[in-house]
């Protein structure tokens, strides 16, 4: 009985340098009184000066204050200034919490790391945003109805790693990433309504990771091709018709997901660029041809070309002799493979389904004979 097809992966991502383990402390707590809800109260509230005892009586650098249903700042934070990292996650801070309390380098001078995701922060952040610590390398606001990002972020010179993911931006203010252009490694803007990047992010040539999936991009600026560091980008889900010819710069992409876009063309030229690319994920768009240089791409892992217009694939397929997923469905006039894929010893999964095939090709059969019962390919 055949498999089930899988399903694309999704991009592997680049871990924040500075990984944070949260424990959740109100995960359903049922309340149904008045008298439920104080002693609740009463318990976070006990659970905060815990930890800020532990942190202050053991000297710790990061402090958890993630899930208790925070709408303020305690004045206590002022009698760490030692702390390099705080997560603050999952609270009801708004605003006017930010300001009256965290955004000042007098409150936290050390600190490199804050996260404030899924939070009650409505509307534009505040200037005050610059006053952080000097030091500052992370940022987190994921989850928030944030709209507009002051350009006087800009002044934390030090920021390697910023979500903005799931807000409401409709605009970035370039200067940020002129300020950014030594230090920023990963920026994640998945989620909002964006129609356009600046044309500055260009000057960011430490930028490794790029997340702008599931925004309402029409197109990438050209000058992306200076992000000449970039290992992953995703843009998955936009309105993107092509992509810059620039991208042939980026040589150390390991992985490109524009997945659902209208796509008619991936430049070979481009292409041609990417000796290192391992996932190339390109479905659901309208391409009617993979280019010829794709079997340039020796170290391709992870193929995705399902839903588009492909009648046949490049004979230069078969050099991709690294390939382990082949994912192809729903070509609906595609009806041969080229026989040099005998050579893809490592292939495990082949997804044909909604093609043009009436029979497997022989040569498949060919290939799983002289591979390990671990890589037989699995077709739909």
């Amino acid at each position: 009985m055949p498999k089930k097809a899988k399903a694309p992966p999704a991009p592997a991502l680049h871990p924040a340098p500075f990984p944070r383990i949260s424990y959740p402390t109100n995960i359903g707590l049922g309340l149904t009184t008045l008298e439920e809800l104080r002693v609740i109260k009463s318990a976070l509230g006990a659970q905060v000066s815990a930890r800020f005892g532990e942190c202050v009586g053991e000297g710790l650098l990061e402090l958890d204050l993630a899930e208790l249903e925070l709408d303020e700042l305690p004045d206590e934070l002022r009698g760490i200034p030692w702390l390099h990292v705080i997560d603050l996650n999952g609270n009801e801070l708004r605003m006017d919490s930010l300001r009256a309390s965290l955004l000042s380098k007098s409150v936290l001078p050390e600190l490199r790391s804050a996260s404030l995701k899924f939070n009650c922060l409505v509307g534009p952040l505040p200037t005050e945003l610059g006053e952080l610590s000097p030091h500052m390398e992370e940022l987190s606001f994921e989850g928030n109805l944030i709209s507009h990002v002051p350009e006087s972020l800009g002044r934390l010179s030090r920021l390697e790693w910023l979500c903005l993911a799931n807000n409401r931006l409709l605009d970035l203010p370039g200067s940020v990433f002129t300020a950014w252009s030594e230090s920023l490694k990963h920026l994640d803007l998945r989620g909002n309504l964006l129609t356009s990047i600046p044309a500055e992010l260009g000057a960011c040539g430490a930028l490794e990771v790029l997340l702008v999936s599931d925004c309402l991009l029409s197109h990438l600026p050209e000058t992306l091709g200076g992000c000449t560091s970039l290992a992953v980008l995703a843009a998955a889900r936009n309105a993107l018709t092509e992509i810059p010819t620039t991208l042939v710069n980026c040589g150390a992409l390991e992985v490109v997901d524009l997945t659902a876009n209208k796509l008619t063309i991936l430049p070979g030229e481009v292409v041609v660029g990417w000796r290192g690319l391992k996932e190339l994920l390109v479905s659901n768009n309208a391409l009617l041809a993979l280019p010829e240089e794709t079997g340039t791409l020796s170290q391709l892992e992870i193929l995705a070309a399902s839903n588009n217009q492909l009648s046949s694939l490049p004979s230069t397929l078969g050099n991709c002799t690294a390939l382990r997923e082949l994912y192809l469905q729903a070509n609906k006039s595609l009806n041969a493979l080229p026989e040099a894929i005998g050579g893809w010893a490592h292939l495990h999964t082949l997804i044909l389904k909604a093609c043009k095939f009436k029979t497997l090709p022989l040569f498949v059969f060919w290939t799983v004979s002289a591979s390990s019962r671990e890589n037989i390919p699995s077709y739909i």
